[in-house]
């Protein structure tokens, strides 16, 4: 009978520890749950978020009236498969052409391929690049590599864009922009409605900066740097070139320049200066993949519930945010023929 007390203590006390260790656990996953909404956590490693490595890809869409804009991003590596994963998160079902696409992609995507892939879907301003730096996404970081792939894709109301790019190869750098940037205009309004630039330069970023804010009227922000070593302009790829985008816009536009630790602060005293934008653009240069990781959520953040895709960038340029303008997509029409011309031409000089 004693060896039979014995075993029955012996069991009693396994259960109670079994029970202790269980709500210790369960203590443990409240207090995580509260130490994660009452604030930050502390920075994590530099690799891409936990709910962004679980899945194949994500995004965000936001609907106004008849226009629709969002990102999407996918990690498949056949270029259809992710193209049409992020373009479904970004754009939904039977959707009609965007009026602007930004897009970003590993090296296993052909840029040809990539643009492509966006033709079939009725897209025709396109401004994209590679990019082995890895992607910020409202899903978190994406970590560098080859499979990846990002985009925004918005409908722009009551402003318009002109896009254009130009060779390096022929000419020289000042020449090529200067081209570029003419086209844009013609392909967008006239000189006095330019609200804002953006450009991305395989190379020369800098001069490239100073030849366009040469060309623009006095306040008018040009916001750019180096892009990933091929560079995407409506149908074509350049691999030593420019690319240009002008935005023509009533109302105001919304953008902030900075060094990567400084950037949400300063996209937080612009934000709340423009109603509804579209979307976002952020372009982190000389941004290390661990500081990167860490500017995901401030970001996030600080971009609320918009669509928005940042690109970690190898150049030497301003780290800057561009809140898209809004767009009644009056336009869009007229798109496939504009561009397709405009940037098939092989003239490499002014003209």
């Amino acid at each position: 009978m004693r060896n039979v007390g014995r075993s029955r203590s012996n069991w009693l006390a396994t259960v109670g520890i079994g029970l202790t260790a269980l709500g210790a656990l369960a203590i443990v996953g409240l207090v995580s749950r509260e130490t994660r909404g009452s604030g930050p956590s502390a920075p994590r490693a530099p690799t891409e978020s936990a709910f962004a490595r679980t899945r194949t890809g994500g995004g965000r869409m936001v609907r106004r009236d008849d226009a629709r804009s969002g990102c999407g991003w996918s990690r498949e590596a056949s270029t259809p498969v992710a193209l049409g994963v992020a373009y479904r998160h970004a754009r939904g079902e039977r959707a009609t052409p965007p009026d602007f696409v930004y897009v970003a992609f590993g090296a296993a995507h052909a840029p040809a391929d990539v643009a492509s892939a966006l033709l079939d879907r009725g897209a025709h301003r396109i401004l994209g690049e590679s990019t082995d730096g890895g992607l910020l996404t409202p899903d978190g970081f994406l970590s560098p590599g080859t499979d990846v792939l990002g985009l925004v894709a918005s409908d722009l109301e009551q402003s318009e864009v002109g896009l254009a790019g130009a060779s390096f190869a022929r000419t020289t750098i000042p020449d090529a922009t200067t081209l570029a940037f003419v086209r844009a205009l013609e392909d967008g309004g006239r000189l006095e409605d330019c609200a804002l630039v953006l450009f991305r330069s395989t190379s020369a970023a800098e001069e490239v900066r100073a030849v366009l804010e040469g060309e623009v009227p006095e306040g008018v922000p040009v916001l750019g740097g180096r892009s990933g070593p091929a560079l995407l302009v409506g149908t074509r790829v350049l691999e030593d070139g420019v690319g240009v985008a002008m935005f023509f816009a009533d109302g105001r536009v919304a953008w902030c320049e900075s060094e990567p630790a400084e950037l949400t602060v300063a996209l937080d005293s612009v934000r709340a200066t423009v109603t509804d934008p579209p979307g976002g653009l952020v372009f982190l240069e000389s941004t290390a993949a661990s500081d990167a990781a860490t500017l995901a959520g401030p970001l996030e953040t600080s971009l609320a519930e918009l669509p928005w895709l940042g690109v970690v960038g190898a150049g030497d340029g301003r780290s800057s945010v561009l809140l898209l303008p809004r767009g009644d997509r009056r336009r869009v029409s007229e798109a496939p023929a504009l561009v397709a011309e405009g940037l098939a031409e092989g003239e490499e000089g002014p003209r």
